[in-house]
């Protein structure tokens, strides 16, 4: 059966207009079983999988293909109405709840797909005999109406190495494919001349494994219709390799390699790869692997970058780290001349960053550029500015309100680090805890031009800091500096601290504002006044 050709125009309030008048769930308009239905369904990737390998399914009575089941035994217009929709069941291929089926269900489930495309997931434990055979005639009988394929397998070495050959046959419905393997294996064909999906998948749009190698070769046609990449645990590519294969993939929008980059010889770079759709890139493995391919990669300007690398065997080498700060400087441009932030997040680590647009209505992971760098040989928050540098160079006078968080351990900021900061000459309002703000008034009372049309702060409570006297006493030298080279802060905003005392503290900096909450009052302290000037129930803080 179709779907309703008014399901898509459905809104929640018909629903509940439907339900509202009527006392039996069975005399439901037609429409509102099938967006019921179609929530069940849709809930498969929700169904948990097992660990090991004689767990029963967990959440057996609400796996979506066990719910579906049920329901078309409720009454026989339930029935009718599910046994002529092949399409829902072909969705509910659940190999971690076929595992604990007899062979008389399964089959029923199969018959009643139809020809309609299958979307399977689940686990398979080799060691099981019943697992591993029904899945292989799953694949063996329906693989050409496969439409997903996401599995975890255990015990892949147990199979013959024939049994993969499945997958070099066309796959004309694979949209996705995601194969998981516990333990690890070689996937190569039988005969060396086979491709896979022998090179015919032309709705193919994500690929991805774990613990699978696999060579991507870069005459595979099908290659050129991938949107989503996800590689891990796969040490038969070469860096070289990768770069053809990538070269085929100009829809390409999301790149994760996981331990997938072998480490190259040298750090030397030749090619050029424009992937113009390209928003996404996740990369883990060393660091010259990972820079090595960003520097050779031109994705577009708004790309999302997460790089974690490490290299525990021996320190750094210096080269690397001066592709790494070319690399970086190039996203980092991208990053701030393309989303233009007006509310700009910047996370410091010992041994990383993260920036982040902080647009309203955002995902912050949309537009993020998270950088971690873990080796031995770093020992200080120098080589982190150094890979900040770019930022220094950039138009940012976009950034209007800077969200600042640097570890207590992060150490001594550099002159990279001041002229950061003087490039951000445009913020007015900075959101920081205790660390980050000590920081900055160590820097500010030595360098009187960080940050000159400063007049906001809101500050974050932190861990250690109950009473606000001590709070301040550490905050002042900031304060301080700013009203001593003629650029005061106007505003404090503690609202996030509930009631405080001791605000006596801050008298010093005469003139400034503090508001805070007294149970649900923002009250506003005139520091030098001695006194709360007034009181307003329910306003907002700056």
């Amino acid at each position: 059966m179709s779907l309703p050709a008014s399901y898509n125009e459905l809104s929640k309030d018909d629903v509940s207009n439907s339900v509202g008048h009527v006392d039996f769930i069975s005399t439901l308009l037609e429409d509102v079983l099938w967006r019921i239905f179609l929530v069940i369904v849709s809930r498969t990737e929700d169904a948990p999988s097992r660990t090991y390998e004689y767990d029963a399914p967990s959440g057996w009575d609400n796996r979506p293909v066990n719910v579906t089941w049920r329901c078309a035994q409720v009454c026989h217009r339930w029935r009718e109405l599910l046994l002529n929709a092949p399409s829902l069941w072909g969705r509910l291929i659940d190999l971690d709840a076929f595992s604990s089926m007899g062979s008389r269900q399964k089959d029923e489930i199969m018959r009643r797909t139809g020809e309609s495309p299958l979307i399977v997931k689940g686990g398979v434990f080799i060691a099981r005999a019943h697992e591993r055979d029904y899945f292989m005639f799953l694949l063996q009988h329906h693989w050409p109406r496969v439409e997903s394929l996401r599995i975890r397998i255990s015990g892949t070495r147990l199979l013959e190495k024939s049994a993969w050959d499945i997958l070099y046959q066309p796959a004309p419905r694979l949209r996705n494919i995601h194969v998981h393997s516990r333990d690890g294996f070689d996937l190569a064909p039988s005969q060396a001349d086979m491709h896979l999906f022998e090179n015919e998948a032309p709705q193919l749009e994500a690929f991805g494994s774990w613990k699978l190698n696999v060579m991507l070769q870069p005459e595979l046609r099908w290659l050129s219709v991938i949107r989503r990449l996800d590689i891990s645990y796969s040490q038969k590519m070469t860096i070289s390799d990768w770069l053809e294969a990538l070269k085929q993939m100009p829809r390409l929008e999301s790149l994760s390699l996981l331990k997938a980059l072998p480490d190259p010889s040298d750090a030397s770079t030749s090619v050029s790869v424009h992937l113009p759709y390209l928003t996404k890139i996740d990369l883990t493995g060393g660091l010259r692997a990972c820079t090595v391919l960003m520097e050779q990669i031109f994705p577009s300007k708004q790309c999302r970058l997460s790089l974690n690398t490490f290299d525990e065997e021996e320190p750094i080498r210096t080269p690397d780290m001066a592709l790494a700060r070319k690399t970086l400087s190039r996203y980092l441009r991208n990053f701030l001349e393309s989303y233009r932030p007006a509310t700009f997040a910047l996370a410091l680590y010992s041994i990383g960053f993260r920036l982040a647009d902080k647009a309203p209505l955002r995902d912050v992971d949309e537009a993020s550029i998270f950088v971690d760098i873990s080796s031995t040989s770093i020992q200080s928050s120098d080589t982190i500015f150094s890979l900040l540098q770019a930022l220094s160079s950039c138009d940012s006078n976009c950034v209007k309100t800077l969200e600042l968080d640097a570890a207590a351990s992060f150490g001594q900021w550099d002159q990279a680090a001041i002229t950061l900061l003087q490039n951000l000459e445009n913020v007015e309002s900075i959101v920081a805890d205790l660390s980050a703000l000590k920081v900055l008034g160590d820097e500010a009372a030595g360098h009187s031009t960080i940050f000159p049309n400063l007049r906001k702060i809101k500050a974050l409570k932190s861990m250690g800091y109950e009473d606000i006297f001590q709070y301040g006493e550490e905050l002042l030298p900031l304060l301080l500096a700013k009203k001593m080279s003629g650029m005061p802060i106007e505003s404090l905003d503690l609202a996030g601290w509930g009631g405080v005392e001791g605000l006596e503290v801050f008298d010093a900096v005469e003139g400034l504002k503090i508001f805070y909450y007294e149970d649900i009052v923002l009250r506003e302290y005139h520091c030098g006044a001695g006194k709360v000037q007034y009181s307003r129930e329910g306003d907002n803080a700056t």
